[in-house]
């Protein structure tokens, strides 16, 4: 289902695993969907639902592939793709395109170039924002949705949007239930009136600079660098030492702040189904909330109300973006090394078996090695997906977890449970896991030969996912 710093000169990207260098214009905000990054250059080009896959190509052309069901995929249509090259471009109106994608689990939404947003797929309980709960799978058909003012981050949950408009206010729409929307009610936005309809969220006389939607909750980072979370809290995913649901029946404001470690900032933000990543100032990352199966990291699989301290990911080493999704999270290190930890069902970890790692004191990320790659690659960012389970974090689905990767060549790698095409590769086969090749040895995503590669990665800065806005640091 996220990104990071802004000090300096804000320029506005997009959202999750790609980089279009040339889309640069003036913004104000960090942010993703699911994953993030500390520099997020490669910031909201791509991102993962639970079935479909998103990219913004290096021709400017938003493509989805994957399972199509409530038209997710913008197709006018509810058939699956399965090969990302087979994926025409999205039709996004005359003369538009994006800036920024976040994939929801059957919805997707974008910034387009002039700052408005839309989106499709699934409309129930408002979360495409229309004042409506009609499903919509053309975008060209549909108006912007009503924000009241431009856009520069997008998030998407499992039923839910946020976003971070061009003043540093958030607003959230769609499902209301837990609190996730924020607003101190659990009413869903968006069903019958539009997001701009309804004030910004409460976030104490602060503006925020990076948001994520974990599947029934909500993080963002502030402009100061710390941290407020909202939704659905039973497994302490909020951070502020309780397991109370927030924003139900207060605001954010009025609930605890994330309790960061003593002296630490937050840059970076990804929210899964009950549990919460973030790089800190320093380049550690530290997770909390829902631990089974290791997917805190730390060793163990007892939950945590409160960050924890540094995830090992290998000594001396930071890390440059963080993704997180049902049961799993992953880490690209500034080496470029990509560490996944978790549930390793389906292959959603990218190694050689499907062991589960981080859940004992002797599986920790940085005992697990790097995920390969291919030879000589690295990352620069990083999206999770995968199915949610029905109601409760507590048991993850078999195998529909996966993951993908942007390469430093523009490429993309993705891994884990390949049914309906959501890897992307033209067929539904796993990647990784025991007996199944490694993303190193299934190659690059295709994606067609006229739209060519992700991204100009020449000026080498940081990676993200699903955010809207980049600052040059």
């Amino acid at each position: 289902m996220s990104s990071s710093s802004s000090r300096g000169a804000w320029l506005a990207s997009a959202c999750a695993l790609v980089a279009v260098l040339a889309l640069i214009v003036p913004s104000r905000a960090d942010s993703e969907s699911a994953s993030s990054a500390v520099r997020p250059a490669q910031a909201g080009y791509i991102d993962a639902g639970i079935q479909h896959t998103c990219a913004i190509l290096a021709d400017h052309t938003l493509r989805c592939w994957g399972k199509g069901l409530a038209g997710r995929l913008g197709y006018g249509s509810d058939a699956t793709i399965l090969s990302a090259a087979a994926a025409p471009p999205v039709n996004l109106g005359p003369g538009r395109y994006a800036l920024a994608i976040a994939a929801g689990d059957f919805h997707t939404c974008a910034i387009l170039d002039d700052h408005t947003v839309k989106c499709w797929g699934f409309g129930a309980n408002g979360r495409l924002g229309y004042g409506s709960t009609a499903n919509v799978s053309l975008p060209a058909a549909a108006p912007p949705v009503n924000l009241g003012r431009g856009a520069v981050a997008i998030t998407a949950g499992t039923s839910h949007t946020c976003a971070i408009l061009d003043d540093g206010s958030v607003k959230c729409w769609g499902n209301g239930s837990d609190g996730r929307l924020g607003y101190g009610n659990t009413q869903s936005v968006g069903d019958d009136e539009v997001p701009a309809a309804v004030g910004p969220v409460n976030l104490g006389g602060r503006t925020a600079r990076a948001i994520a939607a974990g599947d029934f909750h909500t993080c963002a980072i502030l402009d100061d660098g710390s941290m407020r979370c909202w939704g659905f809290g039973a497994s302490g995913q909020l951070g502020n030492g309780g397991t109370a649901n927030v924003g139900d029946d207060e605001p954010p404001a009025s609930a605890g702040a994330v309790a960061l470690p003593a002296g630490r900032s937050a840059r970076a933000v990804a929210g899964g189904a009950g549990h919460t990543c973030a790089i800190l100032d320093d380049g550690s990352v530290s997770c909390w909330g829902f631990g089974a199966n290791g997917r805190l990291g730390y060793g163990s699989t007892a939950n945590l109300s409160t960050p924890g301290g540094p995830v090992a990911i290998g000594a001396g080493r930071t890390a440059i973006a963080i993704g997180a999704a049902d049961a799993h999270s992953c880490a690209v290190l500034d080496t470029g090394d990509v560490r996944c930890w978790g549930f390793g069902g389906g292959g959603r970890l990218g190694y050689a078996t499907s062991a589960t790692v981080g859940d004992a004191p002797g599986s920790l990320p940085e005992t697990a090695g790097p995920v390969d790659l291919g030879p000589g690659r690295t990352a620069r960012a990083i999206t999770l997906g995968g199915a949610p389970t029905p109601s409760t974090p507590a048991a993850p689905d078999e195998g529909t977890g996966y993951t993908c990767a942007l390469i430093d060549d523009g490429t993309l790698r993705c891994w884990g449970y390949g049914v309906d095409g959501r890897l992307g590769y033209g067929d539904q086969a796993q990647v990784a896991g025991t007996g199944f090749p490694s993303p190193g040895a299934k190659g690059p995503v295709p994606l067609g030969p006229l739209a060519g590669s992700l991204a100009d990665l020449s000026v080498g800065i940081g990676a993200s996912a699903s955010q809207v806005s980049l600052n040059g640091s």
